[in-house]
């Protein structure tokens, strides 16, 4: 999934911005956070993979910092685990980003095996 992942969020950064990465799932943004080496890396800075932003503490990621006022204007990789293509991104995904475009449904494979599907939308400019 890390591979998946990063490939497309380098694909959009080579577009202009930089872009980072936003789990839809704390354990998403937690997989993505510990195998992806450039996340791993900005653990004492700018964090490159985010928990997706809620107005109520519902995980421990919300107490981490937070994409919204950081990354003003730059672009984002949403990630969303989904059994069944097509599924729109969630509201304030979209509501947040002046721009919300799906890139793909994925499965991701282990020893030949699907494990899981992700859908991944390149997000382009975060919003105030």
């Amino acid at each position: 999934m890390a591979r998946l992942v990063d490939i497309e969020r380098e694909k959009l950064s080579a577009k202009g911005k930089p872009a980072f990465i936003i789990g839809g799932h704390y354990g998403t943004a937690g997989l993505l956070s510990f195998y992806l080496p450039e996340a791993k890396a900005a653990v004492n800075g700018t964090p490159l993979v985010y928990y997706r932003s809620t107005a109520r503490p519902n995980t421990q990621f919300y107490f981490w910092p937070s994409y919204v006022g950081e990354r003003r204007g730059q672009n984002a990789i949403y990630v969303q685990e989904k059994d069944k293509p097509g599924s729109p991104a969630p509201p304030d995904i979209v509501k947040g980003f002046a721009s919300v475009a799906e890139v793909g449904y994925f499965p991701v494979t282990y020893r030949n095996r699907v494990l899981h599907h992700i859908q991944i939308f390149a997000c382009r400019d975060l919003q105030p």
